[in-house]
């Protein structure tokens, strides 16, 4: 059985990430020549000044729950977060600054699996696809894939924060799917680290939805996204009854955001680094929400009606990941058919 005392050691993570988030927000006189966001941009849609360092609460709240109790993770999880540092100094660093070019970020989300892989020697090996199962067999492959998968998540966590609570919310239902998996497995490790990671999530997403009073920035997306990312990974490798496609079903949401965002900038030689108002969420905020409750609500409450319309369908796919965990065929069809469904209604509001 599962101890309780993770779930006290959460409350106390979340706890601490929420009063980071207050902290920062108390002290932005300090800080808010560097932290505050820049509002020109095709992806800002708020109205006011918002400090995008809720990153940094996010780590403060895992640092204090390793102050507390500083064996509830073994010490692979330790590893992982430190090699998560990586991309999140980066992404914190632009947070502060703006002059982090995309190609360094790039690296750095690129950096991030190679570190953990060199520490602890855990890569992706399998599809549960014959012919590529061959190929990924060998090391090399495998690891190439690993690093392109988890920086790739590392980057779409990044992509879908556009509204309030639209990324920190699609993490924590992300991770609350990992960890009933987990939890069916009975790898307690790893069910731990989730329950930590929702609860210092949860901790930040309360000042930022539904009303965005703080950000988590690009450090805080580029840490999450890695985290989610290593984790899709680390559960099919750590508990070989479970698929990959389990990982894939779950994060099918910000995956398919992103390799479309690819395939769409492709088709129109645009920049796959520089940012649009061409994603799926921004579609429905334009052509949804401000078109049926433009007159009904004020901007600062029609923001965030656009992050549950896309937790609905990440909800889904957990669900179908959860109960259908050993029916690869299932997964399959399942994970085919949210991608039609994301490209028919990507086709009906982009008319």
């Amino acid at each position: 059985m599962m101890s309780l005392d993770i779930f006290s050691i959460g409350l106390i993570g979340f706890v601490s990430a929420l009063l980071a988030c207050l902290l920062i927000l108390l002290t932005l006189s300090w800080h808010g020549k560097w932290s505050l966001d820049n509002l020109p941009g095709v992806q800002k849609f708020h109205q006011t000044k918002v400090p995008r360092v809720g990153g940094v609460a996010i780590l403060l709240g895992l640092l204090v729950i390793e102050w507390v109790n500083p064996i509830i993770l073994g010490s692979s999880f330790e590893l992982l977060f430190l090699a998560g540092l990586i991309p999140f100094l980066f992404g914190f660093l632009e947070d502060l600054f703006k002059t982090i070019s995309i190609s360094v970020r790039l690296v750095a989300t690129g950096l991030g699996p190679i570190v953990f892989i060199a520490l602890s020697g855990t890569y992706l090996n399998h599809l549960d696809i014959p012919f590529i199962d061959s190929w990924m067999a060998w090391a090399p492959v495998g690891m190439v894939f690993t690093v392109f998968a988890v920086s790739g998540m590392t980057n779409s966590i990044n992509i879908i924060d556009g509204f309030n609570g639209l990324a920190s919310g699609t993490v924590i239902l992300i991770l609350l799917a990992f960890s009933y998996v987990a939890y069916g497995t009975q790898d307690t490790e790893l069910f731990n680290l989730l329950i930590l990671l929702v609860a210092v999530s949860a901790g930040f997403m309360v000042l930022n939805y539904p009303f965005g009073k703080i950000f988590m920035g690009d450090g805080g997306a580029y840490f999450l996204g890695f985290m989610v990312g290593q984790i899709a990974i680390l559960l099919p490798m750590r508990n070989p009854e479970v698929s990959p496609w389990v990982s894939l079903l779950i994060c099918a949401y910000p995956v398919v955001e992103t390799l479309y965002s690819m395939y769409r900038r492709i088709l129109k030689k645009a920049s796959s680094g520089q940012p649009d108002d061409e994603h799926l969420h921004t579609l429905i905020k334009v052509k949804l929400i401000r078109v049926h409750f433009h007159d009904l609500l004020p901007q600062n409450l029609r923001n965030p009606l656009v992050a549950p319309l896309i937790w609905l369908p990440v909800v889904a796919c957990g669900v179908v990941a959860c109960v259908f965990t050993d029916n690869l065929p299932v997964l399959v069809i399942s994970f085919g058919l949210f991608v039609l469904a994301y490209r028919l209604t990507y086709r009906w509001l982009a008319i």
